[in-house]
């Protein structure tokens, strides 16, 4: 795996390259920091542009440590227009604490959710290899 990075503010997106999702359209990150009031417009900023430019996604949270209600509603609008263009958000990683919120606002209904990275690359470019 091959790993590039882009600096955020105190927000870091690494786009993780794999072997296995090469000529699928899916896209993965691999977000670090705080999701929070201070790099909330950048998480938004940098989401409208991946709105643009991808059509899947697996967002790897596993070093995410917090993250607000203005950084999900972002997420549930990116999912939004991805869905409307046939595409999906799938997150990965989630803290037990994070997870947590995601069940109680039932956000499990809304996004494919995995334990870690290589489940949702596995089960993601199963689905999509099926839709060839």
């Amino acid at each position: 795996m091959e790993v590039t990075a882009n600096m955020a503010s105190s927000l870091l997106f690494q786009k993780v390259e794999n072997n296995e999702t090469v000529n699928l359209p899916l896209s993965i990150y691999q977000v670090i920091g705080r999701i929070d009031p201070e790099t909330s417009n950048e998480f938004e900023n940098t989401l409208k542009i991946f709105q643009k430019q991808e059509k899947n996604i697996i967002f790897d949270f596993s070093d995410i440590t917090y993250i607000n209600s203005f950084g999900i509603g972002i997420l549930v609008d990116t999912q939004k227009h991805l869905v409307k263009n046939n595409g999906n958000v799938i997150i990965c990683g989630l803290s037990p604490s994070i997870k947590k919120i995601f069940q109680i606002t039932y956000l499990t209904r809304v996004f494919d959710i995995f334990d870690d990275l290589n489940t949702a690359v596995r089960n993601v470019t199963l689905k999509l290899n099926a839709l060839k």
